[in-house]
């Protein structure tokens, strides 16, 4: 880091010099313009004006030559996209193998914003064509958490009415709830490769990454959603556990209510109610537990079933107590 003197050139005007060596790095000279930007910690970004800072002209090309696994080629295509690049191109010295096309169409129906702009027998060009400003972090938190309430209660009302039909309706949504999560990963990565997506957000820098922390929190209890309801088939259609069904419902409920409590506190970032969230889910998180312990006189398939479902709804309450805790981090540093 360099310390320079600011000069006084007469009236309100001020003069620092910049390094001979970024000059002469970026190809300036004199009289040429340069851009200025005003970052929210109080810095300045100064860099040349031929260069355009948008994450659109970022390009990732994807050589697949000597790439054989269609699943190795959709990870790395959503680890382009995550890591902030506008333009991802895929080529290959030959003809485009179609599995390869094919896995090229699943990730544009995946990514958010993502399109197909150019495409030839060894060669396929992908676009981000949603600009940042437009899909802001408390907006997207939001959808997550509807998603995943709505999941979690979803499972609760299978339980209640002896119904496992709605496992499948789950999984769909757990796969919105990813592709948001995704999202959201890349607009915290574009922060990282060009600060003026800040202000394109709208969003501090800290609470950038409490986003960022808080989605993947919400992710994960989208998962143990889908654990839970791929679990009920083994109880339903019986009639001779619906006090079991019912007893993890009553619990179920109370986790659910925890979980949008937390986030409702997270929101406000309200410090007490933070707080107290966090106590009651270390309560209810040893309720479940101790549920699990309970169950006696049952099959082995039907005890290792309650015990998974316990121990997914015990995890819930201690993300919520997560979540909780990034709001009392955020009431303190404000």
């Amino acid at each position: 880091m360099q310390i320079r003197k600011i000069q006084a050139t007469g009236g309100s005007s001020y003069i620092v010099t910049l390094p001979k060596e970024w000059i002469t790095e970026n190809g300036l000279k004199k009289n040429d313009p340069v851009r200025m930007s005003r970052t929210s910690d109080g810095g300045l970004t100064i860099f040349p004006a031929s260069v355009v800072k948008d994450s659109l002209v970022n390009v990732k090309v994807i050589d697949i030559d000597g790439i054989d696994s269609e699943a190795l080629l959709f990870r790395m295509l959503l680890g382009a996209y995550i890591s902030g690049y506008g333009q991802i191109e895929v080529r290959s010295s030959g003809r485009l193998r179609s599995g390869m096309v094919d896995v090229a169409t699943k990730f544009i129906e995946t990514a958010i914003g993502v399109e197909i702009v150019e495409e030839s027998s060894d060669r396929i060009v992908m676009k981000d064509l949603v600009d940042p400003g437009e899909m802001k972090f408390p907006r997207t938190v939001e959808r997550m958490k509807v998603l995943v309430r709505n999941m979690l209660s979803d499972v609760m009302d299978m339980l209640e009415t002896n119904d496992s039909s709605k496992a499948e309706s789950i999984e769909s949504r757990d796969r919105e709830v990813d592709r948001i999560e995704w999202f959201i990963s890349r607009q915290t990565n574009m922060t990282v490769r060009d600060t003026s997506t800040i202000r394109k957000i709208g969003v501090e820098p800290l609470d950038i990454y409490r986003n960022y922390t808080v989605s993947r929190t919400l992710e994960r209890i989208g998962d143990h959603a889908v654990i839970m309801a791929k679990h009920t088939s083994f109880l339903t259609g019986r009639d001779d556990l619906e006090s079991v069904r019912l007893s993890i419902v009553r619990t179920g409920r109370q986790v659910i209510e925890l979980f949008l409590r937390s986030v409702g506190a997270w929101v406000k970032v309200n410090l007490v109610e933070a707080n107290e969230i966090v106590e009651e889910a270390a309560k209810l998180s040893k309720v479940c537990n101790d549920q699990n312990k309970n169950v006696s006189g049952l099959s082995k398939e039907i005890t290792m079933t309650v015990n998974m479902i316990m121990g997914s709804l015990s995890r819930i309450s201690e993300y919520s107590a997560d979540i909780s805790e990034l709001a009392i981090n955020a009431a303190m540093s404000r």
